[in-house]
């Protein structure tokens, strides 16, 4: 039986991902913070502060997938050091275990962020952005990280966008719901020219199902052999407007949301351009709205 490690096993993706590869066939090994609340049957749980190294992995595994980040990336400069240990420095350890585990894989998850602010869909070649503390964080991440590669062991940069689906409480697609909820008004920035005044930021999503088994298709490639890119794009092929997000996300819950008109235009778009995803794998795309309908029949709303 081939074995998986993940990183950040406790969180929104990672608890996803470790279903995924159980039911898959693979013996799995969980890590997040001390304290973390983790049940999952079939699945082995450690207790680990990345931030002060890797974890001694068992021989023989297939692949680490690193999805562990710091929750302070608005903390800065208080929380410098947590950022960047846990982003970058955890990262790099994490790394180097895997290789001297003989892993065949590294998956790093790092963030469409990273690129610089446009309104177009963004190319893994495209100039990244370094100034804000996170996305500096995740890059460094990245790049140390490109230093690991030999014949045996690939590491690949995975720069999600838009992950959302059932058990999310946090980010955007958290956000938005609450604010359903609560009958709350959801802003809408224009854009610079005025062109879509009322549609609001322009997001690639990334169902978290669908994200697993890219994941989980990656890794397979990286088991047989086959050269995977270092850098790569995870984000769906649906490109929507905040406003018609959240109403399809209304229309799942049965209710009604409310937005407003920001005073000051946005300063980009997230879109993630899949081409190269599309040409590495088999990528599963969800329809958008099916994919939220089943976010809220799970989550219970």
């Amino acid at each position: 039986m081939s074995s998986a490690a993940v990183i950040g096993a406790a969180g929104f993706v990672g608890r996803h991902l470790c279903r995924a590869l159980r039911d898959a066939g693979y013996e799995v090994y969980g890590y997040d913070y001390p304290g973390a609340k983790f049940n999952e049957p079939g699945i082995q749980f450690y207790e680990i502060d990345i931030s002060q190294g890797a974890p001694m992995f068992p021989a023989s595994l297939a692949g680490v997938f690193y999805l562990a980040q710091s929750p302070f990336y608005r903390s800065f400069p208080e929380k410098a050091a947590h950022l960047f240990a846990v982003n970058a420095l955890g990262a790099l350890d994490t790394g180097i275990a895997a290789r001297e585990a003989g892993a065949k894989l590294m998956f790093f998850a790092s963030t469409g962020n990273v690129y610089s602010p446009g309104f177009a869909s963004h190319a893994e070649d495209d100039p990244v952005f370094r100034d804000t503390p996170y996305a500096l964080s995740k890059l460094h991440g990245e790049e140390m990280l490109a230093f690991l590669p030999d014949d045996s062991f690939q590491v690949v940069r995975g720069r999600i966008f838009g992950a959302f689906g059932p058990g999310q409480r946090s980010m955007l697609p958290a956000f938005v719901r609450e604010r359903i909820l609560a009958g709350e008004a959801i802003r809408l920035d224009p854009a610079p020219n005025g062109c879509d005044v009322g549609e609001g930021l322009h997001l690639s999503f990334a169902y978290v199902l669908d994200l697993c088994d890219w994941l989980l298709q990656i890794l397979q490639r990286a088991e047989s052999g086959d050269a995977l890119p270092s850098v790569l794009n995870l984000g769906g092929e649906e490109v929507v407007g905040l406003r018609r997000f959240s109403e399809m996300m209304a229309t799942a819950m049965k209710r009604e949301a409310l937005f407003v008109i920001g005073s000051e235009p946005r300063k980009f778009d997230l879109i993630a351009d899949p081409a190269l995803l599309k040409r590495t794998i088999q990528p599963k795309f969800t329809p958008l709205q099916a994919a939220l309908e089943e976010t809220c029949r799970i989550d219970g709303f």
